[in-house]
């Protein structure tokens, strides 16, 4: 099967959302100032804390809540130090720390070198592979009202609800 770098992109957005609700609504609850924090404070905030998080249900399941609705599945040696290391330079190599500009031409070189090589650079170091089952309607209605679901609940945020 060819690569499919925007499943997987579509996969991490949806992964995306349970680590925005905590940082939104439970950081306040533990005394974290976050409703102080910048757009960005926010969302890099989220994505290091990603990282552990995806490590653990990758080595459990071998998928996330993403990827889970989108059929995308990590194959290999799933040991947590492995998982782990996979999701931190999925942040590093494939997101560049999240930097501004930077990540941009980094995700680019990403996708180019999924779609020349069908591996990605975090993948090949770690052993691991990536492996897609088809995106059925269902899944796809699926993953869009994940979606609309996390914009309504940010939109219900930056509104004070």
């Amino acid at each position: 099967m060819p690569p499919r770098p925007w499943i997987r992109f579509w996969a991490r957005m949806i992964d995306s959302i349970p680590m925005t609700l905590l940082v939104e609504y439970i950081a306040p609850a533990l005394g974290l100032p976050s409703d102080t924090w910048s757009n960005y404070a926010s969302a890099w905030a989220c994505m290091v804390l990603w990282i552990p998080v995806e490590a653990l249900m990758l080595a459990s399941w071998g998928t996330t809540p993403g990827k889970f609705v989108l059929d995308v599945r990590v194959k290999g040696d799933l040991a947590f130090g492995r998982t782990l290391n996979r999701s931190a330079q999925v942040f590093i190599k494939g997101m560049a720390a999240a930097i501004p500009i930077v990540a941009l031409f980094s995700m680019v070189r990403s996708y180019k070198r999924l779609m020349n090589r069908g591996v990605t650079a975090w993948d090949e170091a770690t052993g691991l592979q990536v492996a897609h089952g088809p995106v059925t309607p269902l899944r796809m209605l699926a993953a869009a009202l994940l979606i609309v679901l996390s914009l309504g609940l940010e939109m219900a945020t930056m509104n004070g609800y």
